[in-house]
């Protein structure tokens, strides 16, 4: 029961982190914007799709973590260790493409702008890359 309220206690700091830095940072000084609730149905699917992935992952975890006594018995279940360390690299890379996806649609006229979020890009994906 602890570990559930953890981690939902994590998420609702994640969200709300999320939109903070959205109205204080991304739409600083538009008071319209407090009306306007974003919900593109990219951004969505998006958050669908990564959230299902983290379950599969959290679920073939602890299920497997649970389950097996023995360092030797992960031989008998390589099927959902495959199935968990794939939805763990497939929601990095879904997160990766999101924050990749946020920041192009952010890009400015401005060249030094676009210069830093250019930059921004390379590296997140160079640290993805090294990581996966």
């Amino acid at each position: 029961m602890v570990a559930v309220i953890w981690i939902l206690d994590t998420f609702h700091t994640v969200l709300i982190c999320h939109k903070m830095h959205t109205y204080l940072i991304m739409k600083f000084g538009d008071y319209d914007a407090l009306a306007h609730i974003d919900k593109s149905p990219v951004n969505l699917a998006l958050m669908v799709v990564i959230l299902a992935l983290a379950l599969v992952q959290l679920a073939f975890g602890l299920g497997l973590t649970f389950s097996l006594t023995e360092y030797v018995q992960f031989l008998n279940y390589t099927w959902a260790v495959d199935t968990w360390l794939g939805s763990a690299a497939a929601c990095d890379l879904m997160v990766s493409v999101a924050l990749v996806r946020s920041l192009v649609m952010k890009r400015s006229t401005i060249k030094r702008t676009r210069t830093l979020i250019d930059k921004l890009v390379r590296r997140m994906v160079a640290i993805g890359m090294l990581t996966r």
